[in-house]
């Protein structure tokens, strides 16, 4: 029992954990992306820059989203039984949710605005 306290607490922070390291790997993309060129090298329609930097940042959504989807139904079953275990599974759930609307809002930009500036 004590274990699955501690798992349960830890997933409160895990949707803001993913954002954190998904806004580091898109940063630090953007800086090897600007010293390294890569926006003037192109990869179709898009350069090789802006395809890297939309994909961390869909990736970084998707994995906020897929771990929305997997404590929904954790807190729906928890929700009949009360006591602090359904609270803080919602509560993660909420926060995780929140994760994913910030991950959308704050890798928007990727996609549109300039990258690098001379």
């Amino acid at each position: 029992m004590g274990g699955n306290r501690s798992s349960v607490l830890g997933l409160l922070g895990a949707g803001f954990a993913i954002w954190a390291v998904g806004f580091v790997l898109v940063y630090a993309a953007l800086s090897v992306g600007c010293a390294a060129g890569w926006a003037s090298r192109d990869l179709g329609p898009v350069s090789l820059q802006r395809a890297i930097l939309v994909g961390l940042g869909l990736a970084t959504a998707a994995t906020c989203a897929l771990l929305t989807a997997r404590l929904a139904p954790r807190r729906r079953s928890r929700e009949d039984d009360g006591g602090p275990a359904a609270f803080v599974t919602t509560v993660a759930f909420q926060a995780a949710l929140a994760a994913t609307g910030a991950t959308l809002f704050t890798f928007s930009g990727v996609a549109t605005l300039s990258m690098c500036s001379p």
